[in-house]
């Protein structure tokens, strides 16, 4: 299990039980292998995090702990595979944003996509987020890169994660605090469905082994 997928679909997990939405997100991924490279995106905000997400809050009684972490794992695949074709140069924003200079050197007139509005709503990262992973317990901060939108630096090790969140006071529609608790608690909840879904496997493999017995001890197969 990748731990920066991990923590990425906790964040729209934690998004989803504040707004009851997943909203644009932004992760920065290195491009640094490419000459001249530096980031592109990683949308973390994918179809496989909101299912995963209502489950956890809108079907937390109905739906079974081996569904939600079914739905777990297609979330954080969702987000490794979305990394990898990220940081290998298959993204869209980079390609995107070159292809907007481009027309701009050219003294093009701009292309209708660069001013369509569901183009202009899917730039608009309410959530924008970055790992900044050190051996320390130190921690980056940055703002929002919106007015309704949060900042989120994390730093991930090996017993707990750093956190950073930053909002605008003057927005009422967001709230570090409350996003932080958000946060905490989806984290929490996860790390017990992945213990419960651990033991129930274990118990399961136990309950089915055949069991040998070598030199008076016992032991499975």
């Amino acid at each position: 299990m990748s731990p920066d997928a991990f923590i990425q679909v906790g964040l729209q997990l934690a998004v989803y039980r504040c707004h009851g939405r997943l909203v644009h997100t932004y992760e920065s991924a290195s491009v640094r292998c490419f000459q001249d490279g530096r980031v592109d995106n990683i949308r973390s905000a994918s179809k496989e995090a909101l299912e995963f997400a209502k489950a956890m809050v809108d079907g937390r009684e109905s739906i079974t702990d081996s569904k939600k972490m079914e739905l777990l794992w297609a979330a954080i695949n969702a987000q490794i595979n979305y990394t990898v074709r990220t940081i290998t140069g298959m993204a869209i924003d980079n390609h995107l944003l070159g292809l907007q200079e481009m027309a701009k050197e050219l003294q093009m007139d701009t292309p209708k996509l660069f001013t369509d509005k569901t183009y202009l709503m899917s730039n608009n990262f309410i959530l924008s987020t970055s790992q900044v992973p050190t051996t320390m317990d130190g921690f980056l901060f940055y703002g929002p890169v919106v007015p309704d939108g949060y900042g989120v630096a994390y730093n991930p090790h090996f017993d707990h994660i750093i956190f950073c969140i930053s909002s605008f006071n003057n927005c009422k529609e967001t709230s570090s605090s409350m996003f932080a608790k958000s946060v905490e608690r989806s984290f929490k909840e996860m790390k017990n469905l992945c213990v419960k879904s651990n033991t129930s496997a274990k118990q399961s493999f136990l309950g089915n082994a055949t069991y040998i017995v070598q030199n008076g001890r016992k032991s499975h197969q």
